[in-house]
Formats: C-alpha cells, sequence, structure tokens
C-alpha cells in the first residue's frame, strides 16, 4: 500500500492524485482532516489527468463539507 499525503493551504484545488490501476483489486480510501473554517468538495475522474482534458465528478456524499 503506497500512502499519498495532499496538503491545500487557502483558496483553490490540490493536484490531482493519480492511482495505479493496473493493481487487481484497486482500492482506494481517504480522510479529509479540517483546520479552521472550510468548504471542501471530493471530486474524481476516470479520465487520466496527464492528457490534457479531464471531465471531474463531485462526489455526492462528499460535496460541500465543512467538517472532518
Amino acid at each position: 500500500m503506497k500512502v499519498q499525503t495532499v496538503s491545500k493551504t487557502g483558496a483553490g484545488s490540490t493536484n490531482a492524485v493519480v492511482i495505479n490501476t493496473n493493481v487487481t483489486p484497486v482500492n482506494i480510501g481517504f480522510a479529509v482532516v479540517v483546520t479552521g473554517t472550510v468548504n471542501y468538495s471530493v471530486q474524481y475522474s476516470y479520465d487520466d489527468p496527464s492528457a490534457g482534458f479531464t471531465t471531474w465528478f463531485d462526489d455526492a456524499t462528499i460535496t460541500s463539507k465543512t467538517g472532518n
């Protein structure tokens, strides 16, 4: 298992975290730790972000969240 940590301070988006889909099965877990007052969403894509054009989808259960 490879752990990847992404942080964001201030407004904006983080870079995409690319998942290795060459392993079977692909299991993905994530957590959001909030400090202060924020409003965040988590998005995913079936596209390769390095290809130039990526269609992003909001995770329906993690849209406009404010806490951990």
